[in-house]
């Protein structure tokens, strides 16, 4: 009896947990803490170090929220696949993200730069192995018929970029530095 609850208890806080985004920690994004700072003044110095770097796609000062659009390049590390044997190049991209918050006096800076790997094939390859069914009854457009290349690219994270993460957040923390004279 008092598993059964304990079952319900974790099924309703799952379920009121809901689809909401993770909130940034050490896990999964580089932090440096600055204080004192004005978080406008951290989110002006972020959004200038990214730019060294990257273009900046979405820019939400409220939230405090940077995003940047993806750099293709081609992949030159081994990834464990029978690519790396016969030199086929891979086409892979970097996003970054950065994340302001202010928590009392501190400012809190996240930073996470994905290294993602283009993995079209592989996935259309294996579309079917993961289907209810074998029968022909796809669309075009599940066929890709009516898409792009673009549309139906298919990225897999491979890592996280922590070199560039950190030449970001020092950066940043320069600038911050600079502003106010210390």
């Amino acid at each position: 009896m008092r598993d059964k609850r304990l079952f319900l208890a974790g099924l309703l806080t799952i379920g009121a947990a809901g689809c909401t985004e993770p909130k940034p920690t050490a896990l999964n994004y580089n932090v440096i803490r600055l204080s004192p700072a004005s978080r406008a003044a951290v989110f002006d110095a972020a959004t200038q170090a990214l730019r060294e770097h990257f273009t900046i796609r979405r820019a939400d000062r409220a939230a405090g929220i940077l995003e940047t659009v993806p750099i293709e390049t081609v992949g030159t590390e081994p990834s464990g696949r029978l690519g790396d044997v016969v030199a086929v190049p891979r086409r892979e991209r970097r996003t970054a993200e950065v994340r302001v918050e202010k928590t009392g006096a501190m400012v809190k800076v996240f930073c996470k730069v994905l290294v993602q790997e283009c993995d079209t094939q592989a996935h259309q390859m294996f579309t079917r192995e993961h289907a209810l069914h074998d029968l022909p009854t796809d669309t075009p457009a599940e066929r890709d018929g009516a898409t792009t290349t673009e549309q139906n690219a298919v990225w897999r994270n491979k890592r996280r970029d922590r070199t560039l993460e950190n030449q970001i957040l020092r950066a940043i923390q320069d600038q911050v530095a600079g502003a106010e004279g210390l």
